[in-house]
């Protein structure tokens, strides 16, 4: 947030995955039943350990001013709030994850004897010191999954750097993998590079040396996406010669998935200035400063200004649309008019009928 970085997140080793603006790709709790009774078996055998309970943003402990969460607190810049665990699950609020923090002999041995006591959960050391407990379903390798899949991407595309037990599914899964230095041996086999440790650069070794991540350095047109009007502004700015060139240069194309399509049908009155048409849609009548994807419809007599409709829109008759985002196969009736403004552009969810 200092950085005023926004990006996608993978958290809590898989079980919640958000975009850089903050939708929820996947979201997957642990069931009330199972975290009680791992709560129960865990403080009667390791009545040492200390127990942190995450569930989406929040970050709950027993005590917050004791020494294993004040450190956790001060490497990760989190705020840990007190709660009963007990309560929480009473009030239906279920953990991403659990967090037990204790010695490395402790935790070996509570990674081995608990995991035998939680059918259901994923019981993993994440360090020396710490083990992390999540639903069975979950890995890094399943978040990660879930992100390659909305960004149209497959494990072959990815690079991933690990250095504990609880990497091994991700280290196995991308095309990629690279155990830090100060991994244990079963991690480092499991990838299929290694690099140094984490406290040596690791990772910025690996990068300067060769490594495969695809960088390249981009110094023309951006745009920083946090808000529909700020999409909407982004979009406009393709229809200036400037900004398109310079995001879609001909010496680095960028390569979309491809649906063959006939090219646009022009009616004999329509009028079109200004505008990105895609293959495949039939205009007949006034578009101007608009984006259009594949498949939109625009009937005689229509008028369209300042918008961005997406795949397979249809516009019927004498409808006027300024200032419109209408997703995929929105229908507007004849003679209705919408208008939105620069600043607040109006949106149409998918599928609508109006």
């Amino acid at each position: 947030e200092r950085m005023g970085i926004k990006i996608p997140m993978i958290c809590y080793s898989g079980a919640l995955v958000l975009t850089a603006a903050g939708e929820v790709l996947q979201s997957v709790t642990m069931e009330k039943e199972k975290t009680t009774a791992f709560l129960r078996e865990a403080a009667a055998r390791f009545p040492q350990a200390v127990v942190n309970f995450y569930a989406g943003h929040h970050w709950y402990v027993r005590d917050p001013q004791e020494a294993h969460v004040a450190f956790e607190r001060k490497i990760t810049g989190a705020v840990p709030e007190r709660a009963d665990f007990a309560d929480c699950l009473a009030r239906g609020v279920l953990p991403h994850k659990l967090l037990l923090m204790m010695e490395p002999a402790d935790c070996a041995r509570a990674e081995e004897e608990l995991r035998a006591h939680a059918a259901g959960l994923h019981v993993v050391r994440s360090s020396p010191t710490l083990l992390e407990v999540m639903d069975a379903s979950v890995t890094k390798a399943s978040g990660i999954e879930v992100m390659l899949r909305h960004a149209g991407l497959t494990a072959a595309d990815a690079l991933s750097f690990g250095d504990n037990y609880n990497d091994l599914e991700m280290l196995r899964y991308t095309g990629t993998s690279v155990a830090m230095g100060n991994a244990p041996e079963e991690v480092k086999a499991a990838a299929t590079a290694v690099t140094l440790s984490n406290v040596e650069d690791g990772i910025a070794a690996y990068l300067e040396r060769g490594g495969t991540m695809d960088v390249t350095m981009h110094d023309g047109y951006f745009a920083r996406i946090d808000a529909v009007e700020d999409y909407f502004a982004a979009s406009m700015d393709m229809l200036l010669p400037g900004p398109r060139a310079s995001l879609f240069p001909t010496d680095r194309p960028v390569r979309t998935k491809e649906r063959a399509d006939v090219s646009t049908y022009y009616g004999e009155h329509a009028r079109v200035e200004n505008s990105l048409v895609a293959d495949g849609c039939i205009i007949e009548g006034t578009v101007k400063n608009c984006v259009l994807f594949r498949g939109v419809r625009v009937a005689p007599g229509a008028m369209l200004e300042n918008c961005i409709l997406m795949q397979d829109t249809v516009i019927c008759e004498g409808a006027a649309l300024k200032f419109i985002i209408s997703d995929k196969d929105v229908r507007v009736s004849p003679y209705v008019t919408l208008t939105g403004s620069e600043k607040l552009p109006l949106v149409i969810p998918k599928g609508s009928e109006l």
